[in-house]
């Protein structure tokens, strides 16, 4: 528990774990959105899903936003100073993420005209499609996104622990669990091998 608590702590790790909310949520849009045009006229159920992901969505982006916040001003501290490259690919990623929480509420308005039961077909195929259409683009947007912040982290190293730091935590956490093995063992009783022979 106190590694978790230490994690959400550190605001790199905390952005981590942040960010991969919204993009899951906006990954099962489309497919949201192809079950409420395939289907929603049998059921409101699908349309009020597919707006709560919407919503959801769009809260864990405005979340992500404001945790990449504070993992940027992190960052100088941890990584020393930026590169230009480095710093160019910071304001890339910021530059996409910014105003990033807007981009489901599209879809959502999509999603909400679709529980109203028109007397026609038409306009209900209408919201279905532009629902389909627009979650597409909100997974464009992701996918862009999330791929300009993976290179922060692969290709720059930045925000992750300096290597040195990670195996010493990852000795102590592996010589804290031989310890607790060998203070298992302590309490057993010791096993001859002639004592079967009796």
């Amino acid at each position: 528990m106190n590694d978790l608590l230490s994690l959400f702590n550190d605001a790199n790790a905390r952005h981590a774990m942040i960010v991969h909310w919204p993009i899951v949520l906006c990954g099962v849009l489309p497919v949201m959105a192809l079950l409420v045009l395939a289907f929603g006229h049998k059921s409101r159920t699908l349309a009020a899903l597919t707006l709560a992901c919407c919503l959801g969505a769009s809260a864990g982006a405005y979340a992500a936003v404001q945790s990449g916040e504070d993992a940027e001003h992190a960052l100088p501290m941890k990584s020393g100073a930026l590169s230009v490259a480095e710093g160019k690919a910071v304001h890339e990623h910021e530059e996409l993420a910014e105003n990033g929480w807007v981009w489901p509420l599209i879809p959502g308005v999509f999603a909400a005209l679709s529980l109203v039961r028109f007397r026609s077909v038409a306009p209900r195929f209408a919201a279905g499609g532009l629902l389909l259409l627009t979650s597409l683009g909100v997974v464009g947007w992701v996918a862009t996104t999330a791929h300009a912040g993976g290179r922060l982290v692969y290709e720059f190293g930045l925000g992750v622990p300096e290597r040195g730091k990670a195996e010493a935590v990852s000795g102590a956490s592996a010589s804290t669990g031989n310890a607790g093995e060998a203070s298992k063992d302590a309490g057993k009783p010791e096993k001859h091998e002639g004592a079967d022979a009796d």
